[in-house]
């Protein structure tokens, strides 16, 4: 028995486009371009909706909370050229098993469609484990708010993964947002700021007495997370002794007071974020794997800056708004080269660093135009005496005379890490280096480069 589809949009042309392509599938489709307050017999005969967002006056969002509370649990696919966060992460929260932005290729929505059958190979339960700051419009932090507004749906432990300054906080805030639990507070942690001795008491607290200076009973930050979520940043680096006791509270959400004996239970949902290689840690022993299980129940994955170039411009838009707002500066727009400039660099300190940046150069900016960007100076100071050197250890070497065969290695090897921090991307590779297309085919083929 075919599968039927029911296409909500109040574009006609998309509307046709939708239909013409799901039918030469084998589906059967009906189509809505106007909907009203009851559109529940259609919904009913259908399987599987496909829903815009923005229906003129309507909101596909609250339709789809609408029919959720309502008690209709068909599966439901969010087409949107809106793919903000709140819109990804509200959508996801309801039980929308996929997000699409306009526009999308159709292999995309063909394959959202079949993941969304039970029968079909794949299935929507991938998106609890292989989605991977919340601003930005690429694919992979599409991902990271799919996999986010999943877990704000449920209560499953969450461990966030990512290099230093790419977000993980604002990703723990936006689960425990868009939760059940958002009503509660969203308390925070950082374990590697807190000296191994103190961190057993600010974390389950303590009795009076219990050690020297504790002069009154005080509660820890579980408990002060009650009905909330807990925060625990930097997880990779707690102590041997105190994975143990973390262990136990995460198993049945019991816990003792340092210096008392009486039990207690705290309600908490716990959000873990590192940016160390747990994996690692967990084969070289210096981190349980049964803890590592257990903080892991839900992981998302969050890419460096560097390797989502198009999340530079919005990010820079949102980061000169909030310097005008807090330090008082009149920027309206970044010179099209600095902006060129800033998608190449490799930013180690990610959106951090960015913003920092960014920060420093609005209040020196002229004219409302970011002209420059201070990029971290030690760094490149760094950067350039590394090169220096290995060009001096070369020369002392091979000589002069190898000058030719020198230049043509670095070339080689620069191609080569633009080409794996860009993604292989070979417009923002040309303007990085200011050639054109053919000549960077050319050197590509020259060095053997294939990619």
């Amino acid at each position: 028995m075919k599968q039927r589809i029911l296409v909500i949009d109040d574009n006609i042309e998309l509307i046709y486009a939708l239909r013409r392509t799901l039918e030469q599938e084998g589906y059967l489709v009906s189509t809505i371009t106007e909907p009203t307050a009851s559109i529940e017999p259609e919904v009913e005969a259908t399987d599987l909706l496909i829903v815009d967002i923005n229906l003129g006056k309507a909101s596909g969002l609250d339709m789809l909370i609408s029919l959720r509370e309502q008690g209709y649990e068909q599966p439901v696919i969010i087409i949107t050229a809106h793919a903000t966060p709140h819109n990804v992460i509200t959508a996801t929260r309801h039980g929308a098993i996929d997000v699409l932005q306009k526009p999308f290729e159709v292999e995309q929505l063909v394959d959202a469609v079949k993941r969304s059958f039970p029968s079909s190979e794949g299935n929507s339960l991938n998106l609890a484990v292989d989605g991977q700051p919340v601003i930005g419009t690429s694919a992979s932090m599409l991902k990271v708010c799919k996999t986010a507004g999943l877990a704000s749906s449920n209560n499953l432990n969450v461990l966030l993964t990512g290099e230093t300054g790419v977000g993980k906080e604002v990703i723990a805030k936006a689960i425990h947002q868009y939760s059940d639990r958002a009503k509660q507070r969203m308390v925070a942690i950082n374990c590697s700021a807190i000296p191994e001795s103190l961190l057993e008491a600010e974390l389950f607290g303590y009795a009076r007495g219990a050690f020297t200076g504790a002069a009154r009973e005080t509660p820890g930050k579980i408990e002060a997370a009650e009905g909330g979520t807990l925060f625990l940043d930097e997880i990779g680096d707690i102590p041997p002794p105190f994975q143990a006791k973390l262990l136990r509270f995460l198993e049945d959400q019991t816990f003792y007071r340092l210096g008392e004996t009486r039990l207690k239970q705290a309600d908490v949902r716990v959000v873990c974020a590192t940016n160390r290689n747990l994996d690692e840690m967990v084969l070289n022993g210096s981190f349980r794997d049964d803890l590592y299980f257990r903080l892991s129940q839900l992981t998302i994955a969050i890419p460096p800056v560097r390797e989502r170039k198009e999340d530079i411009k919005p990010l820079i838009e949102l980061f000169i708004h909030q310097a005008n707002s807090e330090l008082g500066c009149r920027v309206h727009r970044i010179d099209a080269e600095v902006l060129k400039a800033a998608q190449v660099h490799h930013w180690p300190g990610n959106i951090r660093e960015l913003k920092n940046v960014v920060f420093r150069a609005a209040l020196s900016a002229s004219n409302g135009v970011l002209s420059t960007l201070p990029y971290n100076s030690a760094q490149q100071a760094s950067a350039n005496a590394g090169i220096k050197e290995c060009v001096d250890r070369y020369l002392e070497k091979e000589g002069t005379g190898s000058a030719t065969e020198l230049a043509r290695i670095f070339e080689a090897a620069l191609l080569s890490a633009l080409a794996r921090d860009l993604n292989g991307n070979k417009t923002y590779m040309c303007e990085a280096l200011n050639i054109s297309r053919n000549t960077l085919k050319v050197r590509l083929k020259e060095h053997g480069l294939d990619f």
